[in-house]
């Protein structure tokens, strides 16, 4: 357990975030190695400058279903800066994340019986398209 919570992080999470950096990778040029399991964020990803921290997310719904986009603000304060890149049911866009966001709340899950979690919320508008 961390942060008295479950680690929910499985073998199939993983490779789906593989996945979605490969894709990323061959559109951007970035270049890019995943962190072990567990760790702060998900990748490394770099061109020819320093590395960027990056998280990799993977939604079940297609982009625009919610009005923005909620992730764990423990999980936003490891990444700040960094980038953050999301496949809504491959629909794959990324933001830079430069400052921690404004919007914070708590948030619920509704398939798991656990506390809220304080959350950031991130524009849509932030995304750009790969």
């Amino acid at each position: 357990m961390i942060d008295d919570q479950r680690i929910h992080e499985t073998e199939e999470d993983r490779a789906r975030q593989f996945e979605i950096l490969t894709v990323f990778a061959a559109a951007t040029g970035f270049r890019f190695i995943q962190t072990h399991r567990l760790w702060h964020y998900d990748a490394w990803i770099w061109r020819r400058g320093p590395y960027i921290r990056t998280e990799v997310k993977y939604r079940s719904h297609i982009f625009g279903s919610y009005p923005d986009f909620i992730i764990d603000q423990k999980k936003m304060e490891t990444l700040v800066p960094g980038m953050l890149i999301v496949s809504w049911l491959g629909d794959i866009r990324y933001a830079e994340i430069s400052e921690l966001p404004k919007i914070v709340g708590w948030v619920q899950r509704a398939d798991r019986a656990e506390n809220a979690d304080l959350v950031s919320h991130i524009s849509l508008a932030e995304f750009k398209k790969l």
